[in-house]
């Protein structure tokens, strides 16, 4: 698989299971709004689709970029996509919101974030047979 088939086929995995995990939400009672400060954010499908595909496509991309220079920069690129999924979760948390909304936001986070380190080890590990 290329690097680029990986962060595509990650791209795809991340929008679909942040979609499932959206809908199961608002099954769940979900309202997927935050109150932050007074000011309401109505979280809709397509702010989910944004934010499970460009962060991980950015990130990735420019870490297979770097890597053409500095091949540990994978590795390094793992952690920080962990460390931020998680660090991340502090904005939904911080907001005043609904426990079915904290918990799917939560989730997705944290989907984003493994789904970011698994697409890394795959270009990781396809670079090393080369």
């Amino acid at each position: 698989m290329t690097w680029w088939q990986a962060i595509a086929a990650g791209v795809i995995v991340s929008v679909v299971a942040n979609l499932v995990v959206y809908l199961v939400g608002k099954a769940a009672g979900a309202s997927f709004l935050l109150i932050d400060n007074g000011n309401p954010t109505q979280i809709a499908a397509v702010d989910v689709i944004i934010s499970a595909a460009a962060p991980l496509a950015i990130g990735t991309a420019l870490a297979v970029l770097v890597s053409r220079w500095w091949r540990p920069v994978l590795r390094v690129a793992q952690v920080v996509a962990a460390v931020l999924a998680l660090l991340t979760i502090a904005g939904p948390a911080m907001a005043e919101t609904d426990t079915a909304t904290l918990v799917s936001l939560g989730l997705m986070h944290v989907l984003a974030g493994a789904i970011a380190v698994a697409v890394l080890e795959i270009i990781h590990r396809s670079r090393r047979r080369v």
